[in-house]
């Protein structure tokens, strides 16, 4: 009984913490996932000179809001 109490608690808290990955579209087109905010904003950095932080990244997908065409999306 104590055991099964103990296995409920553990998945609960599994998929309490678990996160989605960020979701980046570029003119309504799906490019690529990401895990982090961090990773996202480098790409971006490396590949289309745009310098964003991943604190403004967070914001933007928590309120699905658009930066130039990208959009960020967390499922």
């Amino acid at each position: 009984n104590q055991e099964n109490e103990e296995k409920m608690i553990k998945t609960k808290n599994k998929k309490r913490y678990k996160k989605n990955n960020i979701k980046l579209y570029k003119n309504n087109y799906f490019l690529k996932d990401f895990k982090t905010a961090n990773e996202l904003s480098l790409y971006l950095l490396k590949n289309y000179n745009i310098n964003i932080s991943d604190t403004y990244i967070r914001s933007l997908y928590t309120n699905n809001k658009m930066y130039k065409d990208f959009l960020f999306k967390r499922d």
